[in-house]
């Protein structure tokens, strides 16, 4: 299960952040090519949903594990989390149930708050 992101490093000469996806059953090291934390966090959600395809996790679980890091990027970035899940949508090549279910957990998750 997600646990959170954590951005190790910026190194000005390539401009990129090196960051560590922190999971419960893994961790995977990664270097985005971007100058900026908010660029790094949403090429990060394309590192996670690539990750968990590639150890085949479920449609489900895919979902739960996006919902945590927009989750954490929301509460410890203080980015807005209605608009990483729609940068999500239009940059990352995943399907529109993908993007309902997260928005719907979203919705649930607020309704609770």
């Amino acid at each position: 299960m997600f646990k959170f992101v954590s951005f190790i490093t910026y190194d000005d000469d390539p401009k990129s952040y090196f960051y560590e996806i922190i999971d419960s059953d893994f961790e995977c090291n990664a270097l985005d090519g971007v100058a900026t934390l908010k660029l790094s966090a949403q090429a990060a959600a394309l590192e996670i949903f690539l990750e968990y395809k590639k150890r085949n996790y479920s449609h489900k679980d895919i979902v739960k594990n996006l919902f945590r890091f927009n989750l954490h990027l929301d509460k410890e970035y203080n980015f807005n989390f209605e608009d990483i899940l729609n940068w999500q949508y239009k940059n990352i090549n995943f399907s529109e149930s993908y993007y309902q279910d997260i928005k719907d957990m979203w919705d649930k998750y607020k309704a609770f708050m």
